[in-house]
């Protein structure tokens, strides 16, 4: 939001839209973080999440109202949704932006993204069919201040949900209780990266930190292969941490992930190769 503000300047508008049951106490979470109007879909169907029907709520949406950019968090949701919004709409779709920026001579969107593995930087123009698409990681972009008095409009959209079908079926729904206290915070680390090969290998991981009480951080490899969740990803595109021991295995010390530890008081390295650019840190 804070970004979309940014890019809207003092002439355009910044849009929310929020899609679920019971949202309205969050729609006015959005106005305070910098939305100025927020497209409310409230309905008990949508009490549970389900991507199909996401997706045609937020393409039709998008088609009614003609933005010219559309953000998308980059979290399990996101990932998810935005590439089947993408191609219902026709349009392209940048992901993980960790920069974007309106050349208002051209009037285009100009975005940058990790490519290759994070070897290369990538520089993204849309062609001219709108609106450009972009998923943003958490904590790419500084959030607003809070502003509890900011006025704003929170449409309700009425759906008539006898005529959008979903292939989702939701069997039940438990909400697996979280624990953990925030990875930033934590005093103890100890993170897992590609080198531990698989999930049991990361169970180690998991196993040291309950051990020394400490919290658990991982790469984007280790992330990406499911061995644990988004919340425990350090790095450019995900959290910073500054432990007093951070314990880092199978890491190789790509520059996305260090990016992510420069505060640590203590780091203890284990990998096979000796020449890892995580030694030099």
């Amino acid at each position: 939001l804070a970004k979309a503000r940014s890019l809207a300047g003092d002439e355009g508008t910044v849009t929310g839209i929020l899609v679920g049951h019971l949202l309205e106490p969050i729609a006015k979470k959005y106005i305070a973080c910098g939305a100025q109007r927020v497209l409310l879909v409230d309905h008990p169907t949508l009490a549970f999440y389900r991507a199909d029907l996401w997706t045609t709520i937020i393409g039709d949406l998008v088609r009614e109202h003609k933005p010219d950019i559309l953000l998308i968090g980059s979290s399990e949701f996101g990932k998810e949704v935005a590439p089947r919004v993408a191609k219902r709409l026709g349009v392209g779709l940048c992901a993980d932006c960790i920069s974007l920026d309106w050349d208002r001579g051209t009037e285009k969107l100009i975005a940058s993204s990790p490519a290759f593995g994070g070897s290369f930087l990538a520089h993204i123009v849309w062609n001219t069919r709108r609106p450009y698409m972009a998923t943003i990681s958490p904590g790419i972009f500084p959030e607003r201040l809070k502003d509890e008095n900011a006025r704003g409009e929170i449409v309700k959209v009425e759906k008539n949900f006898d005529h959008i079908s979903s292939k989702i079926n939701v069997i039940s729904s438990v909400r697996e209780p979280h624990q953990t206290s925030k990875l930033e915070d934590a005093k103890t680390v100890v993170a897992g990266g590609r080198g531990l090969k698989h999930s049991e290998g990361f169970n180690c991981v998991r196993e040291l930190a309950l051990l020394l009480g400490g919290e658990i951080g991982a790469t984007r490899p280790a992330v990406d292969a499911h061995w644990t969740s988004h919340e425990q990803l350090i790095g450019q595109t995900g959290r910073s941490v500054k432990p007093e021991l951070l314990i880092t295995c199978g890491t190789s010390g790509a520059v996305q992930y260090t990016a992510g530890m420069r505060g640590a008081g203590t780091i203890v390295a284990i990998n096979r190769d000796p020449h890892a650019p995580i030694f030099k840190v």
